[in-house]
């Protein structure tokens, strides 16, 4: 399935949740070690009793404890833009699925447990932890069981070379200890018969049902190449096979004829990519039917990680709580900042920007007023409320320039955000343009959630000023500090561990100068930290286009 969904469900009230697209997983492992990511948070360790455990139960125990990998999580957003509801999406290739049907509202805590494991784990963890070992071997005892074959008559035959790594799949859910590859010439349609005639004088296939193993089967083209051989009176009496089919996954969630249709839990077209840095082989010079050995340390590496699934190593998540910093809920979130800012790290940060203050930028150009996109996101703009060192000018360009492709959500109309509702007002920007966030309890007696004020929406949330704080964050899509101290640090955290994008400008607040300076949070995927406001505003710019062509994509 192409993770770049969306879809709206009408809730009473006339109020419109639209479940946001999830961002399509990384799902190479190739690029994974090409690009270093394969670095995981969470030590490993293997579950008591594997070994004693029949296979059927060791799989099923292993696919218990890595479920949270095979899902795509997202939330939902009202017609406001704002966060309304948190879901989970089973990972199928399968284009023809109503997402509506298969998706399951999940809670805040939940969302945020997910994520912060996924962030943690990295990408090849993450890969190979969402193939469903138990599932594949249930589909494909099932199988045999309605074509009256024994499990132990059953052989599996990987075609070269997409089909190396998922025939390592299937041989690891099946428990068998050997399994054998065939080039096929999906193009031309022939296969060696020297391998062939290899097999027969081996008996390897004597007896046996095959089991062809690929990543995918669209076009089914492989199976027409396979055909003229397996289903030939001669050659079947050579073989002494006794039937075939081949299994893979097929894009439209389609049966073919000799075809098993399997869910990898993964996208086969990326993880099990005709690369040779994967399969360890690749194409022999000169022929369509045969391969030649190409050993690699990338191939051997993500073997090694591949077969700890089955084996029975799992991440041990038991800290997951001191992994997300405690953000998975308010109380949580207010001991990370008492820890944080309670560290010399922090106090240097807050020292030294009293010290120094900041210099505001100068603006060589302002862009033009442009008209408002259709496709807009939410920007939540925070940092101190207490002081204003953000000037007027750099205000007005982040206005001008972001309107067009985001609302804009504040949390104080004091201070730098402050400054911003001032551009925005100046400008003659739509009411609905820019939204000011209030805490609950200061909310008039009879006033609707969200009301408008003179040239902007204000809009109550949370009883107390941490919750109100949760609710801005969540409102957004990105999350753009400027300047800012410890409120500023509650916000941030938040939306970190949210797994919202957060811009953050070096050396701007004690904030700036904190993540500038850690090791920790620098690491982090979604923290964009950039040299000035005028590179802030890039940064989200390109975020939003990002934004944009993946739901143009889905």
């Amino acid at each position: 399935m192409s993770l770049t969904l969306g879809h709206s469900l009408r809730l009473e009230h006339k109020l419109v949740i639209t479940v946001k697209p999830p961002a399509p997983p990384p799902w190479s492992m190739v690029e994974a070690f090409k690009e270093g990511d394969i670095r995981c948070a969470f030590p490993k360790r293997s579950i008591a009793d594997f070994e004693r455990m029949p296979l059927e139960d060791r799989l099923e125990t292993v696919d218990r404890a890595n479920a949270v990998f095979r899902f795509a999580y997202t939330r939902g957003e009202d017609q406001y833009g704002r966060e309304a509801g948190y879901y989970k999406i089973p990972l199928l290739r399968d284009y023809n699925v109503d997402i509506e049907d298969i998706q399951v509202r999940i809670s805040r805590r939940q969302y945020l447990r997910a994520t912060c494991i996924l962030e943690g784990a990295g990408r090849l963890q993450r890969i190979v932890r969402a193939i469903p070992y138990s599932q594949i071997r249930k589909d494909i005892l099932g199988y045999l069981s309605c074509e009256g074959v024994n499990p132990e008559d059953a052989v599996i035959v990987g075609i070269d070379r997409g089909g190396r790594v998922p025939a390592l799949v299937v041989k690891e859910a099946l428990g068998h200890h050997v399994a054998y590859f065939l080039k096929v010439d999906q193009g031309g349609g022939a296969i060696s018969e020297e391998r062939l005639d290899d097999m027969a004088r081996r008996g390897a296939l004597k007896g046996k049902r095959v089991l062809f193993i690929d990543s995918t089967v669209d076009s089914g083209r492989q199976i027409s190449a396979l055909e003229p051989y397996f289903d030939d009176a001669g050659w079947k009496e050579k073989l002494g096979h006794t039937g075939w089919v081949v299994v893979g996954s097929n894009e439209n969630g389609e049966t073919l004829s000799n075809h098993l249709n399997i869910n990898w839990g993964v996208d086969p077209d990326k993880t099990f990519e005709d690369d040779p840095l994967l399969m360890g082989v690749d194409y022999a010079d000169g022929s369509h039917t045969r391969v030649k050995p190409a050993p690699s340390k990338i191939a051997s590496e993500i073997r090694k990680a591949l077969r700890e699934v089955p084996q029975g190593y799992v991440l041990d998540l038991t800290e997951i709580r001191n992994a997300m910093h405690g953000m998975t809920d308010e109380q949580g979130a207010s001991e990370a900042v008492a820890r944080i800012t309670s560290t010399r790290g922090w106090r240097r940060a807050l020292l030294a920007y009293e010290r120094n203050g900041r210099q505001p930028e100068q603006i060589a150009e302002f862009p033009k007023r442009a008209s408002n996109g259709v496709y807009r996101k939410v920007l939540a703009v925070i940092g101190t409320g207490s002081s204003c060192d953000l000037s007027y000018s750099e205000a007005e360009y982040v206005a001008l320039a972001l309107a067009p492709r985001y609302f804009f959500h504040v949390g104080t109309p004091m201070g730098n955000p402050g400054q911003l509702i001032r551009a925005v007002h100046d400008h003659g920007f739509r009411p609905s343009d820019l939204t000011l966030f209030q805490p609950g309890y200061t909310q008039p007696e009879n006033p609707a959630d969200t009301t408008e004020e003179r040239g902007h929406l204000t809009h109550y949330a949370g009883e107390t000023k941490m919750e109100f704080r949760q609710k801005l964050v969540e409102s957004a899509s990105v999350v753009l500090a400027l300047g800012g101290g410890n409120g500023t640090l509650a916000e941030a955290m938040l939306a970190l561990y949210a797994g919202k994008p957060l811009i953050v400008v070096r050396g701007y607040g004690a904030v700036g100068r904190y993540f500038a300076s850690s090791k920790r949070f620098r690491s982090m995927n979604n923290l964009h930290l950039v040299d000035s406001v005028q590179a802030a505003v890039a940064k989200a710019v390109e975020l939003h286009d990002k934004m944009k062509n993946e739901g143009q994509q889905g």
